[in-house]
């Protein structure tokens, strides 16, 4: 029933902004509403501007700060950093979980975004993981965690003494030791089966307070079915415009909605 109903708002909207068109002075709000709306449509999950989401958390005297940007096979696209960035600072947690290490370039454009108190906690698969579990060898995703070295990109750099690598199982870690963090990056296994699993942990973890639960690939694998489910459940996921990227903010204890 909720699938239903969010169908029929997303196409409601799309089909007001079509009715309106001719009738209206031209507006740029209105013509990027309309292409919001039907971005949504096409993706079953609703579209936010990135200024949207951090106009009212920053300010000019504000600065975003990238580093390692050249973007690598399986990387953010550059803008898709630089987003997560903006996030890191708008959101300024002070403790900070990325599921997926991988080169270290993600975790190095958070860490660089944050207060020099700040902590980020980023996980991958153990090294040796694919030695030891041989009958995963076809496994993208494990490929990719012993393709380079985890966390290279953030070697020798002053902001890696706030970085914390760790090195474990998504499947099977204890996220309660993590704490509460205010910034949660999902980008890891991209099966649907890990992708629940890593997305009910940063539910349960995540600062209610003042968070946000980030997911990479938010169109395609398993990501885009748990969040459509997600979607339907009530929660007020956005996929930010431009990006593969898909957030859920939180503050004063429950989710956001931006739109």
């Amino acid at each position: 029933m909720k699938r239903a109903l969010g169908a029929l708002f997303l196409w409601g909207r799309v089909l007001l902004q079509v009715a309106s068109y001719p009738l209206t002075a031209y507006s740029k709000h209105r013509r990027q509403t309309f292409r919001l709306a039907a971005e949504a449509l096409r993706n079953h999950l609703p579209i936010v501007s990135l200024s949207k989401v951090i106009n009212t958390r920053l300010v000019d005297e504000d600065k975003i700060s990238l580093q390692a940007v050249p973007q690598h096979v399986h990387n953010c696209s550059i803008f898709e950093l630089f987003a997560l960035a903006a996030l890191a600072r708008a959101v300024n947690p002070w403790l900070c979980l990325e599921i997926g290490t991988y080169d270290g370039r993600s975790a190095l454009a958070i860490a660089s975004n944050v207060n020099s108190q700040a902590r980020v906690v980023t996980m991958n698969l153990p090294p040796d993981y694919l030695r030891e579990h041989p009958d995963e060898s076809a496994v993208v995703d494990v490929q990719l965690s012993a393709k380079v070295k985890s966390g290279e990109r953030w070697l020798g750099r002053h902001e890696s003494h706030r970085i914390k690598q760790i090195f474990a199982d998504s499947l099977e870690f204890d996220f309660a030791s993590i704490g509460h963090p205010q910034f949660v990056f999902i980008d890891g296994a991209h099966d649907r089966h890990s992708v629940e699993s890593d997305t009910d942990n940063a539910l349960r973890v995540i600062d209610r307070q003042k968070g946000v639960i980030v997911w990479h690939d938010a169109r395609d694998y398993g990501v885009r079915p748990v969040l459509k489910r997600l979607h339907s459940r009530g929660y007020p996921v956005y996929v930010i415009e431009h990006t593969n990227i898909a957030m859920i903010l939180f503050g004063e204890g429950a989710a956001i909605r931006l739109v």
